[in-house]
């Protein structure tokens, strides 16, 4: 009787154990994982974190003119059923280059894209600036830190392609989780259609960037990924380490373009090294004293002429 005591004490302790990681593990998803799809989806919310006021009044006044360019909004359906949005800025004709662009974590169309909007519109570009899955209108509660997302650029570029016909040149442009977004698509086997990559502050991974932050925050970044990681398997239904950004970056037979801020503080800009290393079809721009998204504002000439560079090979045939 003493044994079956016992055994069944440590039974129950186990038990409780189990259920007790398993809330973990719940808190954690909710924290990481889940969007509720209210405050961050406001366009002048400024992202803690980063100093914006060193630069005056410009965000905002850029964010307020994004806003205020004319847009059709357009829909999908991704392959696994999620509905799907977008804001589509057509001013050219539809043979015009097209530029798809993903947005970060957290982060709005117009925000993230404030400065990088303008100058696509201004050197002849159509563009699509989507909804992430879980934020804005589009559908989902669970961001995946481009693991499905990549599922959905390739989804977003089928459509494109429908929409304008088979002979459309494509620019896939990502910013922070965005640019994981699309150098994660590579892994996709993409059209000839796109012709370029762009991105922006790309972390390689979700595991890195997740104990980076962690880590940052002083917490045990090994120990506290663990019921992250489960979180994401077991509410999310999805597995963080499916794939990374080299994994895509090392497939691509695409051109790409890496600009990283060598003063990022939230993905730090080592975490872009390798890319060129793995891949001569990659290029890297680092911009000393820019923090994290913020290359753009940090050196707007120098960061334009990137993107105006890009175009005009894109536009002459030249990739």
């Amino acid at each position: 009787m003493l044994w079956a005591e016992i055994l069944t004490g440590v039974a129950i302790a186990i038990g409780a154990l189990a259920v007790l990681f398993i809330a973990f593990c719940a808190v954690t998803y909710f924290i990481v994982f889940f969007s509720p799809k209210k405050g961050q989806n406001n366009d002048m919310r400024i992202p803690e974190g980063v100093n914006y006021g060193r630069y005056g009044c410009m965000p905002k006044e850029m964010i307020k003119a994004a806003a205020a360019i004319p847009y059709e909004n357009v829909g999908i359906t991704a392959r696994d059923g999620t509905k799907l949005t977008g804001r589509l800025y057509l001013n050219y004709p539809p043979d015009a280059p097209f530029a798809i662009c993903f947005h970060g974590y957290r982060g709005t169309p117009c925000r993230d894209f404030s400065g990088g909007l303008v100058s696509l519109i201004k050197l002849g570009n159509n563009v699509l600036v989507v909804n992430q899955r879980a934020h804005g209108t589009s559908g989902g509660h669970t961001i995946t830190f481009g693991i499905k997302e990549r599922h959905d650029c390739r989804d977003w570029i089928d459509f494109c392609i429908g929409k304008f016909g088979n002979d459309l040149k494509i620019v896939l442009y990502g910013i922070s989780m965005g640019a994981t977004t699309v150098l994660m698509a590579c892994d996709e086997d993409l059209p000839a259609n796109v012709k370029w990559i762009i991105a922006d502050c790309p972390f390689n991974a979700p595991e890195d960037i997740i104990k980076s932050v962690t880590a940052g925050m002083g917490l045990p970044a090994s120990a506290a990924y663990v019921p992250i990681y489960c979180g994401a398997r077991i509410f999310g239904r999805f597995d963080p380490g499916e794939i990374t950004a080299e994994d895509g970056v090392r497939k691509s037979r695409t051109h790409i373009t890496v600009i990283h801020g060598e003063a990022d503080g939230y993905v730090p800009c080592s975490m872009s090294e390798r890319f060129p290393e793995v891949n001569p079809l990659c290029e890297r721009y680092v911009f000393p004293n820019a923090d994290h998204g913020v290359s753009y504002l940090e050196d707007k000439e120098r960061y334009e002429k990137i993107i105006r560079e890009i175009n005009r090979k894109v536009v002459e045939g030249e990739v």
